[in-house]
Parts: structure tokens; C-alpha cells; sequence
């Protein structure tokens, strides 16, 4: 279920509340806060609630199956780049709680916290006709998030993400 209210203020500030109930289960509520300078800067406070299983494996054979319970907040400052782009640069802090659900594992992967705080870049593009059904386009998303220990951080870490995928009609071909 998502929930999305537009026009909240002068500026245009919109809500965005979304709901998964299912084998994976999530709770997010986010603003997204345009400034002064014709919408195109903005500010994106965003917090969750998810829960979801992650398989431990060794080798080709799964040994277990652990509940991973995780709430967080972030907030982000970005910039539209044209009609289809954006970057951003957040700062973000996260709790996970792994449990066991099925299996052994070591007793120091589950039943511990772990807290994950630091710094976020993060560039999007999405050129798709359509957000539910696009026919053409496409879309790519790339982040580098760095955990660092004076901001709460277990552990200093650095991590790159990237997504993308292209969509077009047989009729395109």
C-alpha cells in the first residue's frame, strides 16, 4: 500500500507513507521538502521499519535462515538535474537485529545489534514513460554510502550500490 498527499505546502512539500505486509514486511514514511529555487533543490527526511529473511549459506547449501529486523532514518539535500535526474547527499543511521529462524549459524551473527551511521552520495535517472507500466526507457541508480564509527557506526565500511534496467516494446525492435 502506498499513500502519497502532494501540495502540502507553498512549496509544494509531499508525503510518501508506504506499506508491505508478507514475507517481507515494511513501514516508511518520508517528506520530500522542496526549497526557494523553483523545487529544483530539496531536503528528504525519510524513517522505516522493515523485517525480512537472509539466508546463510555455505557453499551451494543454505545452513539457515535468519529474521533480519531493521528501523532507520535518514535525511537527505538534493538537487533535480533537468526533467529526469538527480543527486543527492544524505546522512543516514540504521539498527539491525538478525534472529534465527531455521538452521545453526555462529552465535555472533545473530542476536546482536548492529548499527550502521554515516554518509550517503547518491545519483538516480529515470527516463521510463511510465512509473507502473513503462512501454520504453529506463533507469539507473548508483550510491556510495560510508559508515563511519564517529557518527555511531559499528564499523568504518564503504559500500557501492548500482541498479539499472532498460525497457522497450517489441514494436521498438
Amino acid at each position: 500500500v502506498k499513500y502519497v498527499r502532494q501540495g502540502l505546502t507553498k512549496q509544494g512539500t509531499e508525503l510518501r507513507a508506504q506499506g508491505i505486509i508478507g514475507e517481507r514486511m515494511l513501514a516508511q514514511v518520508e517528506l520530500h521538502h522542496p526549497l526557494q529555487d523553483q523545487k529544483a533543490t530539496f531536503v528528504e527526511p525519510r524513517a522505516w521499519y522493515q523485517e525480512r529473511d537472509a539466508g546463510v549459506w555455505q557453499g551451494d547449501t543454505q545452513i539457515a535462515e535468519l529474521r533480519a529486523r531493521e528501523a532507520g532514518a535518514q535525511l537527505d539535500v538534493g538537487r533535480e538535474l533537468g526533467t529526469s535526474a538527480e543527486a543527492r547527499v544524505g546522512i543516514f543511521q540504521r539498527h539491525i537485529r538478525p534472529e534465527l529462524k531455521t538452521g545453526t549459524v555462529a552465535t555472533d551473527l545473530t542476536d546482536q545489534a548492529i548499527t550502521e551511521s554515516g554518509l550517503k552520495l547518491q545519483y538516480a535517472t529515470d527516463t521510463r514513460d511510465s512509473a507502473s507500466f513503462p512501454t520504453r526507457g529506463g533507469q539507473f541508480n548508483a550510491i556510495f554510502s560510508r559508515g563511519i564509527a564517529l557518527l555511531g557506526s559499528d564499523h568504518d565500511f564503504s559500500r557501492i550500490e548500482v541498479e539499472g534496467e532498460e525497457v522497450w516494446s517489441k514494436a521498438d525492435k
